[in-house]
């Protein structure tokens, strides 16, 4: 038994590789494999060279509309050295929970534990420690609200 989970986990592990260098569409489909939880994987746009989680895939949880850009990285958890568990840092497996129509730009990271709510921007290269209110854009390290999309009068936001 233990064989046979081991295998699954480097398969896993494997598919989430082959989806950091597969192009759009096949990038949902293969983390739909490795056990991402969406809504509704026809309506999400996964961008070339995007990481999530190679070790927990299942931990993660993808609404509808959702874009992820290239570059962007979603990581449920974190796994210092032992040397460092023993006495700094544990490590961490907690879930992500990315909202509906929510747009993550080019290389922004989503750290464990975060939700980014329903109708949020994440902006490119931004470091996601805690989670993003609806309609909110965030930007930088780490990220911090910059706006307000429900501002722009032009945005069919409800």
């Amino acid at each position: 038994m233990a064989f046979l989970h081991e295998t699954i986990k480097t398969l896993k592990k494997g598919l989430g590789v082959l989806a950091f260098y597969a192009t759009p569409p096949y990038t949902v489909h293969l983390h739909r494999i490795r056990g991402v939880r969406f809504n509704d994987s026809s309506t999400v746009f996964i961008g070339t060279n995007v990481t999530i989680d190679r070790s927990y895939p299942d931990l993660v949880t993808i609404g509808d509309n959702v874009t992820i850009s290239t570059g962007a990285s979603i990581v449920a958890h974190s796994s210092p050295p032992i040397s460092m568990q023993e006495t700094y840092l544990s490590a961490t497996q907690e879930e992500i929970e990315i909202g509906n129509n929510v747009y993550l730009g080019s290389d922004a990271i989503v750290l464990p534990g975060v939700t980014v709510a329903d109708w949020s921007v994440v902006g490119a290269g931004a470091v996601v420690t805690k989670d993003v209110p609806e309609y909110k854009i965030v930007a930088g390290n780490p990220a911090e609200v910059i706006g307000d999309l429900r501002d722009d009068p032009d945005l069919p936001v409800p």
